[in-house]
């Protein structure tokens, strides 16, 4: 007796109690999924007009790096590799671009080498063989006196 009263006050337009906080609820979690959706989209379309804050941390010292080599050195949690000639000092990131393995720095080979697909970069960090397409990251250094400084993205703006 009680159902067939719930669907007569549904006929005649009046909701029960149980159906309208039912429809709120539904309402409720329509609006809160919508407002989800809006907020994340946003913030993924609006990223890449936001400019690139960059920090300028100190690397290493001029005489720790070979002269003629490469040093692996960890800046800020990021893996590079800094390479010397003279006193001119490049910075590349250690993660290959193609499955985020690192690199590593081959002197007799004159190359970066990464162990995980056989894949092969240039002293310039340009690829040579494998299945990379893209390049090494490199970052701008600067070197004065005897400090090697790096200008990195800021860590919640770049994930390199």
């Amino acid at each position: 007796m009680a159902e067939s009263e719930g669907l007569l006050n549904s006929e005649r337009g009046k909701l029960s109690r149980r159906e309208f906080f039912l429809n709120a609820g539904l309402v409720l979690g329509g609006l809160m999924s919508l407002g989800s959706v809006g907020y994340f989209g946003a913030r993924y379309l609006l990223a890449g007009l936001r400019p690139v804050r960059y920090e300028r941390i100190l690397a290493s010292r001029l005489e720790d790096i070979p002269e003629t080599g490469a040093m692996d050195v960890t800046v800020v949690g990021r893996p590079l590799i800094l390479r010397r000639r003279g006193d001119q000092v490049r910075a590349f990131s250690s993660v290959c671009t193609h499955l985020g393995c690192l690199v590593k720095w081959e002197e007799d080979e004159n190359r970066f080498y990464c162990p995980c697909h056989i894949g092969i970069f240039d002293p310039d960090g340009q690829t040579v063989s494998g299945p990379i397409t893209d390049p090494l990251i490199e970052f701008d250094v600067s070197v004065e006196g005897d400090n090697v400084y790096i200008r990195l993205p800021e860590m919640d703006q770049v994930g390199v």
